[in-house]
């Protein structure tokens, strides 16, 4: 690292404390690797090998996903599935890691927008983003169910910003070491 702004490995100052004890919100999307696999050139079961060789996070995402045989005719769904995990690991361990020193919350986005259907992505990395800034054209297939969906995830976000503990959507749950 730089020596000025992050003083080490992101991991390592996680890992001991070193972060600054500010309320955290991290989370994932229900499929958070779909939009990584044709860019990262996976298309066999050896690309999919290859990428898993010396990547510990990957290693561990495997186990999670289980004993599947990866063939060349499942090995794009099954990296989807795999850097899906990876994501969700590493937000376990940030969460996981804040939890020692403020107010962590974690989320899984499932909305599967009109805009993500029209591009086969399923609940892509970062598409929860429209909703937290509500950028959410009908001429992308947003619905009024949509735009509700935005309202109530930037009204919990205000009030988590706000600092107030009893967040308005039932379904975001604080990370506590029991909890994850």
């Amino acid at each position: 690292m730089d020596g000025h702004v992050l003083r080490g490995q992101l991991s390592e100052l996680f890992a001991y404390g070193h972060q600054r004890p500010l309320p955290f919100i991290t989370g994932t999307t229900r499929d958070e690797g779909a939009s990584f696999v044709k860019p990262m050139g996976i298309r066999t079961a050896g690309d999919l090998r290859k990428l898993m060789q010396d990547n510990s996070i990957a290693q561990q995402a495997m186990r999670l996903v289980g004993d599947v045989e990866i063939t060349d005719d499942n090995a794009t769904e099954m990296a989807s599935e795999l850097i899906t995990r990876c994501f969700e690991l590493s937000a376990d361990f940030l969460a996981r890691s804040m939890t020692l020193s403020a107010p962590t919350r974690m989320y899984r986005f499932d909305r599967h927008s009109g805009s993500a259907r029209r591009k086969e992505l399923g609940v892509h990395h970062g598409c929860e983003l429209r909703y937290v800034f509500g950028n959410l054209p009908t001429s992308r297939g947003y619905s009024s169910v949509d735009r509700e969906i935005s309202n109530r995830l930037r009204a919990t976000l205000l009030q988590f910003a706000r600092g107030e503990q009893n967040l308005s959507v039932d379904a975001w749950t604080s990370a506590t070491l029991q909890a994850r």
